[in-house]
């Protein structure tokens, strides 16, 4: 990966109106991340089974988690700042066990995996929160 391809920038998505439940349910719905935090477990789930088999296959899961978690990066800020503070935090653990994971799975160190591991449990256990948060706004997941 391409030290330009790994950086993460957010963009503002709009402003909204209403209360704050009704502006996060907008910016929910418009920045698509039910369906973003659902693909990015999936990629995650998929990596770890991948890890199993090492080399090319590994590394090609890997660049997709990648791939995915800046397109939902890229629809930060929320409306919420905490939320947008749990969701950061989640992209960027899960972006470097991406770029970490790439660059063992290309050299194929699979048996090195433990702190790509590490990384893409913690970023998932905040995805996690993040959704509880989502859902006491009223965004189903």
């Amino acid at each position: 990966m391409a030290a330009a391809a790994l950086m993460l920038s957010a963009c503002s998505v709009g402003s909204f109106s209403g209360s704050q439940a009704d502006q996060v349910a907008s910016w929910s719905k418009g920045a698509g991340v039910v369906g973003s935090t659902s693909q990015l477990d999936a990629d995650v789930a998929h990596i770890k089974t991948l890890m199993h088999y090492g080399g090319k296959s590994a590394a090609t899961g890997c660049l997709v988690l990648g791939d995915d978690v800046r397109k939902a990066h890229g629809e930060l800020p929320t409306p919420d700042s905490a939320l947008t503070t749990d969701l950061d935090q989640a992209y960027r653990l899960l972006f470097e066990a991406a770029t970490r994971c790439y660059a063992l799975a290309e050299g194929n160190h699979i048996g090195e995996m433990g702190p790509v591991i590490s990384l893409l449990d913690k970023g998932t256990a905040l995805l996690a929160r993040s959704k509880v948060v989502l859902a006491s706004f009223g965004v189903r997941s």
